[in-house]
């Protein structure tokens, strides 16, 4: 498995997908220093609340983009047609299936950690409050959390270019995640929307400004539910259909 997943690293290594990578963890810390910069209020409101706002920003942002990387990853297997020659490997379709899904860790991971450090620098030239060790460190645990929480919603993106077969289908998805997100986050059904719910905790864990009345366990259950319901289709998917590359 160790050398699928190597293989599977290779193969995104110079895609141009990766791109989107450093676009989406920079352009909220970009966006956040225009409308800081002009706003004295916000800028002595302190560092928990500008890195909960970079934060809540990416959160809000990032699942289209992850639902398209993750329909990339799956898809590019049908259209490049290597798929009948993976299912021929010395490896269960399982873990071929996982060690795909395996990709998206550091591409979540990766997208947090450049999100995070841009907040602090830019934030330097804009936050009148001092940054303490101990701020730096509580925010990391929260970032970790929160990519911990978009990790969860990749076999649902996977399902999508497993099924479709093309990245027309993930792209379609994740403009539509993105028109929901308007709608539902600030509705009383937030909770029940998983892809919602990591904008919900960034927000709350974050202790932004900007709030959102929603009931923590059912957010958690939903994004559970969704996990399990994906994966479990995945996996059938991949032991029983004939996956025969057109």
């Amino acid at each position: 498995m160790y050398r699928i997943l190597y293989t599977e690293f290779l193969k995104i290594k110079k895609a141009k997908m990766l791109l989107v990578i450093p676009i989406i963890s920079l352009t909220p810390a970009l966006l956040l220093y225009i409308t800081y910069l002009s706003n004295t209020e916000l800028r002595m409101a302190g560092w928990p609340n500008y890195l909960g706002h970079i934060l809540l920003s990416v959160s809000e942002f990032s699942p289209p983009v992850f639902i398209l990387f993750t329909g990339f990853i799956f898809s590019r297997e049908y259209s490049d047609h290597t798929m009948d020659c993976m299912i021929t490997y010395p490896i269960s379709r399982v873990g071929i299936l996982v060690s795909k899904m395996l990709v998206m860790v550091p591409v979540v991971l990766l997208t947090m950690f450049l999100s995070f450090a841009s907040a602090l620098v830019v934030g330097n030239f804009l936050i009148y409050d001092s940054l303490s060790f101990e701020v730096i460190v509580e925010y990391a645990k929260i970032y970790l959390l929160v990519a911990i929480i978009h990790l969860t919603l990749v076999p649902a993106a996977a399902t999508v270019g497993i099924i479709s077969k093309n990245i027309i289908a993930s792209a379609v998805t994740a403009l539509a995640i993105f028109s929901f997100l308007a709608v539902f986050l600030s509705s009383e059904y937030n909770a029940f929307f998983p892809w919602c719910v990591p904008a919900l905790l960034s927000s709350k864990w974050g202790k932004c400004l900007v709030q959102w009345n929603f009931n923590v366990s059912y957010a958690l259950i939903s994004l559970t539910i969704t996990f399990v319901i994906a994966l479990v289709i995945n996996v059938i998917y991949f032991r029983k259909t004939e996956l025969i590359a057109k």
